[in-house]
């Protein structure tokens, strides 16, 4: 039983930790708990779906889910003790790390594998707890700021989910419980005002998490200033995590007939968060905020794929899927740039391709893939998403489309470029990292690569019963 090991092994883990105070084992069990993830998708993945004390499930729905957390965890670890290490951190902040890492992942897990909404609401909230010591990892009183505003901003927004699920369960008055497999079941039953009335609340409280427009402003600060390997974690998978809940709740509109409704939702906060995006990545000067709001863009992709249906469906997944692996990939070589140049600003990054090739080769690679060039699957993603707009004679939506992502292009563009090229400066000459180091990012890449070039068919089934979810 998967199930068990996996939602207790973290919590056990974390209590003799603060009592052993060996950072072997603290990073041991931080690359145990990286395996047995691993090792729980594999097995789902050939076992099949198995269940829990009723609240928690690993299907066909979560597995896409559950295997990017194991994909970015896996990478992540690397990265982690490369931070830790090359900022000589103290004991009790190391500690703080590991214990922190575990329980956010832990959250993470909990809140895809759970079955209930009300469940999924709880684990939400867990995210934000177990992830606000990273924010305030540095210690500076930009950290200081970024962590309040985190904390306030996305405490606002679960309760305004929590208002949300409350109208969702007047509702359901003739459901007794808020599991999704109910809520689908019983959704012709389902009172339609108050569920019309429940989704706004939804959608821009967990929105807030998802990283979308109206409450996204948390985003750019928090990533900025949190260690790269963990902006690596916040935009590859807490997005996700959120989005997931949000799906599931727009299957519930779907099945009561409401899907033109939801869709309406779901595309306004999409274009909103693109506009917002392409917006602030036209002015960015510091390069792990350009990748914040290109974590909002792409948020925004996922959402209007939604709304649109058909192809689109699929595309967002698909799209999910690449921007996880790639924004991992890229916050992870952005924590190697800030270490080789000491800045954060793009101005006083020139000259990667000569202080450091492998960075720079990687650094390079990610702008393609995350700025949708083929052979990424981001492009392929982007182009369903165009397609179904012809099909479904959305020119309007097309035109506007196509602007706002070239408008992203264009401003990712100058600020890669500007920092690949040029003369590095003397002291960033001196001190490129061992070749080894860049294994979790160039192993993310390589994953990339194969997803845009000849998809394998088990992840295109997987991302096909994703989008086909819940199981009675």
């Amino acid at each position: 039983m998967m199930l068990p090991i996996l939602l207790t092994f973290p919590l056990l883990a974390a209590v003799p930790l603060f009592s052993l105070r060996s950072r072997r084992a603290e990073r041991s069990v931080l690359f145990l708990h990286a395996l047995l993830t691993v090792g729980a998708v594999l097995y789902w993945a050939f076992a099949g779906p198995e269940e829990f004390i009723g609240y928690f499930r690993a299907d066909t729905g979560n597995l896409l889910f559950l295997a990017l957390i194991a994909a970015v965890y896996l990478a992540v670890i690397p990265a982690s003790y490369r931070y830790l290490e090359r900022e000589k951190v103290s004991e009790l902040w190391h500690r703080i790390y590991v214990v922190a890492m575990l329980l956010f992942v832990f959250s993470m897990t909990g809140a895809v594998l759970a079955k209930n909404l009300g469940l999924f609401w709880v684990f939400i909230e867990a995210t934000t707890l177990a992830s606000a010591p990273f924010i305030y990892f540095e210690r500076h009183q930009s950290s200081l700021e970024a962590t309040w505003k985190y904390v306030f901003i996305c405490s606002v927004g679960i309760a305004i989910a929590f208002i949300g699920i409350l109208f969702l369960a007047l509702s359901a008055k003739g459901v007794s419980d808020l599991f999704y497999t109910d809520l689908i079941a019983n959704a012709p039953q389902l009172g339609r005002f108050w569920l019309l009335f429940s989704f706004p609340f939804l959608v821009v409280g967990l929105g807030t998490k998802a990283g979308v427009a109206p409450m996204h402003s948390w985003l750019p600060d928090a990533h900025s200033e949190a260690p790269s390997p963990v902006s690596a974690f916040l935009s590859g998978m807490l997005l996700n995590t959120a989005f997931y809940g949000l799906y599931r709740i727009f299957l519930v509109m779907e099945a009561a007939g409401l899907r033109r409704e939801a869709a309406i939702f779901f595309l306004v906060c999409g274009f909103a968060s693109l506009l917002i995006g392409a917006v602030y990545i036209s002015g960015a000067t510091n390069y792990k905020r350009l990748l914040a709001y290109s974590s909002i863009e792409n948020m925004g992709i996922i959402f209007i794929g939604v709304a649109l249906g058909g192809a689109g469906l699929f595309a967002a997944f698909l799209h999910l899927t690449a921007h996880a692996l790639t924004k991992s990939s890229l916050f992870i070589t952005a924590g190697n740039i800030a270490h080789l140049f000491g800045t954060k600003e793009i101005a006083g990054v020139r000259g990667l391709r000569e202080a450091d090739r492998p960075t720079g080769a990687l650094w390079g690679l990610g702008f393609a893939a995350i700025a949708g060039l083929p052979p990424f699957p981001i492009f392929i993603s982007e182009f369903l998403i165009a397609r179904e707009m012809v099909t479904q004679g959305r020119f309007g939506l097309l035109a506007a489309f196509l602007l706002l992502v070239t408008l992203v292009l264009y401003g990712m563009a100058r600020a890669a470029f500007g920092m690949y090229l040029g003369s590095a400066p003397a002291a960033a000459k001196a001190g490129p990292s061992r070749p080894i180091d860049r294994l979790p990012e160039a192993a993310l890449l390589t994953a990339l690569l194969i997803l845009g070039v000849a998809m394998p068919d088990a992840v295109r089934r997987i991302i096909d019963l994703a989008t086909m979810s819940l199981l009675p």
